[in-house]
């Protein structure tokens, strides 16, 4: 982490379905990618370890063994990355099988959450294989580690305050009241989202606009994985479709149909702030904090700073913005001007550029109001330092 700034990344690679040990090998390959990157918090999509489209292969007690064998075996080969690793697989807890995100750092499960909103409309059968997380609060025992199972907790950052991550999955930022709501207001400025969301024309739209309204509602970082190449194709086609967002700001997006890895610079000290700003932004404390340390290393940021924030490149857009600006001065003008019983007034013309557009608000004022322009009094103000060229203007 460099001064409140943390290196993420999201992708995916090409599943091979229920393929449990190749496919831990591609977890292996992105995550040991991700950490020559200097990543500190990597997202994989949902149920990457099996795969999301096996259907009822899940019930295969070969496929749920091979899962937390090869589980270990991605522990074993990321031992020594300093990168928090998020990746999809199924757990069985007493009799039912539960849709979960694991959080590994350094060889070790720091916990798994499941998911809580178990999509079974439309194309979708989720409720056909897996159970709600909704009131899960187990303890287990996974590749010989005892881990939390329970959407309620945090994995929070010793070494860097700011980093605070929260997970949900796919279909539980489709709904009126996210998880992700519930851990913000517990402290996490970071959201992870191992997702399976099926492409439709039109869709990969809506997702951005969804990713970003929830990143800028909650005030947060955003890291949005989905699955694509590789799975199966009977139902549904998935796009490989990555979203990094800052408070409702794209950071950086993948192209759809291509596999790999795409990373952000997210400046997690610059939320942190802003919802201290906010005075409407409540905090609540019954999440449980799973501590983990990532080193103090130092980034060499990677990262876009627009020159004119406020001035949008695209021609259009910023046709768009300049009127609306025009707009809001114009109508503030007008409320004065009634509110004050303002009958004329008057403006001092130097000729340059901010003269001259309150005059144009001034104008178009008066002809909204139905009143007389000749009530506008326009002075020109020459003086020692006033050129022909700026007298002429005015």
């Amino acid at each position: 982490m460099k001064d409140g700034f943390i290196r993420v990344a999201a992708g995916s690679f090409k599943v091979s379905i229920a393929n449990v040990k190749k496919n831990a090998q591609e977890i292996i390959r992105l995550s040991k990618e991700a950490n020559a990157n200097h990543t500190q918090v990597l997202v994989l999509n949902e149920l990457c370890l099996t795969g999301y489209t096996i259907e009822d292969l899940f019930f295969q007690k070969r496929v749920l063994n091979e899962s937390e064998t090869q589980l270990q075996y991605i522990l074993d080969e990321t031992k020594d990355l300093d990168t928090v690793i998020v990746i999809g697989m199924p757990l069985v807890i007493r009799n039912d099988l539960y849709n979960c995100a694991l959080v590994l750092h350094r060889g070790d499960i720091l916990g798994a959450v499941p998911k809580t909103y178990i999509p079974n409309y439309h194309e979708f059968y989720e409720g056909r294989h897996f159970k709600s997380g909704r009131d899960l609060d187990e303890y287990i025992t996974l590749c010989d580690q005892e881990i939390h199972v329970t959407t309620e907790q945090i994995f929070e950052d010793v070494n860097h305050p700011w980093l605070k991550i929260g997970v949900e999955i796919c279909e539980d930022v489709w709904v009126p009241h996210t998880p992700s709501t519930d851990a913000c207001l517990n402290g996490a400025t970071l959201i992870v989202n191992p997702s399976a969301s099926n492409n439709l024309t039109g869709k990969s739209d809506y997702r951005r606009s969804l990713i970003s309204a929830t990143s800028a509602r909650l005030v947060c970082g955003y890291v949005y994985s989905n699955t694509g190449l590789g799975e199966s194709t009977t139902d549904v086609v998935f796009s490989n479709h990555h979203l990094i967002y800052e408070n409702g700001t794209l950071l950086k997006e993948s192209t759809q149909y291509s596999t790999g890895l795409i990373y952000a610079d997210m400046d997690l000290e610059k939320i942190h702030t802003e919802r201290i700003e906010m005075t409407t932004y409540d905090s609540e404390d019954y999440f449980d904090a799973v501590p983990f340390a990532l080193d103090n290393e130092e980034l060499d940021l990677d990262r876009y700073y627009d020159p004119h924030p406020f001035v949008p490149s695209d021609k259009d857009k910023r046709a768009a913005r300049c009127e609306e600006v025009f707009n809001i001065q114009t109508h503030g003008l007008m409320q004065r001007l009634e509110a004050a019983h303002i009958k004329k007034v008057v403006v001092g013309m130097s000729g340059g550029l901010d003269s001259t557009l309150a005059l144009l608000v001034m104008h178009k004022a008066y002809k909204m109001l139905g009143r007389p322009v000749s009530d506008i009094i326009a002075v020109t103000m020459p003086c020692f330092g006033t050129t022909d060229r700026t007298l002429n203007n005015a």
